[in-house]
């Protein structure tokens, strides 16, 4: 039988692959959507995984130079932000650069330093949560809390990262 069709010069006929052609284009179609879905997915993950990454950086940043800090100076009212006094010249002379104070200001963290001539200031992390996020210091404990809102979508809810520091002024 098979070497009776491959013998035969009938060949194939214009629905056959009609039919063939439509197969492999519902196949490839497919798999073209399947693969735009994990790419989007990945997308997102990557997001999460950059917003995480800048808040542990952060975290990390602060936290390291209110360790070493010589003094914190606390907020004024209302104020979202925190300065203090990182010795790194001459121990026990302020000098132009050891003041750091990190500000919320809007959705951004921002970082400046006293230094002559002036710095431009940083932005440590941004997109944060405006209500969410704040700086203050109640009695000897310094509390700094920022929050992030990410990955909102009209099909999806906002998902939010929140991380605080907490240390002790003495």
């Amino acid at each position: 039988m098979i070497r009776s069709l491959l013998r035969s010069e009938r060949g194939i006929s214009l629905a056959e692959l009609a039919i063939a052609w439509t197969v492999a284009a519902i196949v490839v179609a497919g798999v073209v959507t399947w693969m735009g879905a994990v790419l989007r997915a990945d997308a997102r993950q990557q997001d999460r995984l950059d917003v995480i990454d800048e808040l542990r950086y952060a975290k990390g940043q602060i936290s390291s130079e209110l360790r070493f800090a010589t003094e914190v100076y606390p907020p004024g009212a209302g104020d979202d932000k925190i300065s203090f006094w990182l010795d790194g010249g001459v121990v026990g002379t302020a000098e132009p650069g050891e003041k750091i104070t990190y500000e919320i200001i809007g959705t951004d963290l921002i970082r400046s330093t006293d230094a002559v001539p002036a710095e431009t200031p940083s932005v440590v992390a941004e997109g944060l949560v405006a209500a969410d996020s704040a700086i203050g210091i109640t009695g000897d404990v310094v509390d700094i809390k920022f929050t992030v809102d990410f990955d909102v979508t009209d099909s999806h809810p906002a998902r939010s990262i929140e991380t605080s520091i907490k240390a002790r002024n003495t």
